[in-house]
């Protein structure tokens, strides 16, 4: 359908059998795919000027006190970067998540150090990762992890219709409007740290994102 659209741009899930609030998320997970799938994934992929792929992140948490889980899910991000390389791909988007348990105080440095880490692994194959909106859960919080991580390769992701964390409570009657400058400021903030964006919708008064554009 994108190529259909001519659409420059294309995310690709590196995982598959997820869904979410529109249904099954197409994607592939890498290593089950022969070398005849592979490339011609790579033919469809030609005509894109920009490819993105998203590592996975649901049951496979980077931040946990599970050192195996946490293990697993550092490979498989790094497993995405390396898929992101060979399909020539220039950016892969990660998630943080809250480690059940503890405050975000208490893991903010190991937060920073794996970012940095995936970030040192990502510059070696000359790509870059984005961290996506949603967590840290608070807009500060958020946009201060870029100044923790300081790294050149590690920016962030922001999902247009995904910015619900971020409202105030007492302000989320407030409308449209209230979410668009919310939205700007981001942009403003963050500056050239902003390395992708994906574009979703959402409607008040709760501000469910992921929704189709127009919903």
């Amino acid at each position: 359908a994108a190529r259909k659209m001519e659409f420059q741009a294309i995310g690709i899930a590196a995982y598959a059998g997820s869904r979410g609030r529109l249904g099954e998320i197409p994607g592939f997970w890498f290593d089950d795919m022969t070398e005849e799938e592979i490339d011609q994934l790579k033919r469809a992929l030609r005509r894109f000027e920009r490819i993105s792929l998203q590592a996975p992140s649901e049951d496979v948490p980077l931040f946990t006190y599970n050192r195996g889980v946490q293990r697993e899910a550092l490979r498989q991000v790094f497993f995405s970067i390396e898929a992101a390389w060979m399909l020539g791909a220039r950016l892969v988007t990660v998630r943080a998540n809250p480690k059940r348990g503890f405050e975000l105080k208490e893991y903010w440095t190991e937060m920073a150090q794996v970012f940095r880490e995936i970030g040192d692994f990502a510059d070696g194959c000359s790509l870059r990762v984005a961290v996506e909106t949603g967590f840290p859960d608070r807009y500060r919080d958020y946009t201060q992890l870029f100044l923790e991580i300081d790294h050149d390769a590690v920016g962030a992701a922001i999902h247009i219709g995904e910015l619900g964390a971020y409202l105030p409570a007492d302000r989320r009657s407030d409308g449209s409007a209230f979410y668009n400058d919310l939205l700007m400021s981001l942009f403003q903030i963050l500056g050239s740290k902003v390395f992708h964006v994906r574009l979703s919708d959402a409607s008040g008064p709760e501000w469910a994102g992921g929704q189709a554009v127009g919903s």
